[in-house]
């Protein structure tokens, strides 16, 4: 029995793209890491706020729209214990700030 053997050819351009350097990935996913940093500070930064303060409807919107997207993103990784904790933290935040916008008046 003859086995058919299947391979796939790349041009240059693939190649390149491929092999692309190893610097310029390190650059990149260093500045994603700073990008996610600063989103998931961000997250903290308006519960500490809201946590200061009477917040209005508005600032427990924004608050929930900065872990909504914290979340999109983590949910994104590779399932790992601190990845858990952080999901667990974002549905925590979003259960009390959804809690304090029902309890405001209508």
């Amino acid at each position: 029995m003859v086995a058919v053997l299947s391979v796939v050819r790349f041009d240059d351009e693939e190649r390149a793209a491929l092999a692309a350097d190893k610097a310029d990935r390190g650059k990149l996913a260093a500045a994603i890491g700073r990008e996610l940093t600063t989103q998931v500070n961000a997250m903290f930064g308006a519960a500490r706020d809201i946590a200061d303060k009477d917040p209005d409807a508005n600032d427990l919107t924004q608050a929930t729209l900065t872990v909504d997207n914290v979340e999109s993103i983590i949910k994104a990784l590779p399932q790992s214990e601190h990845i858990e904790a952080l999901l667990e933290l974002c549905a925590r935040l979003r259960g009390i700030y959804g809690s304090a916008l029902e309890s405001l008046p209508r």
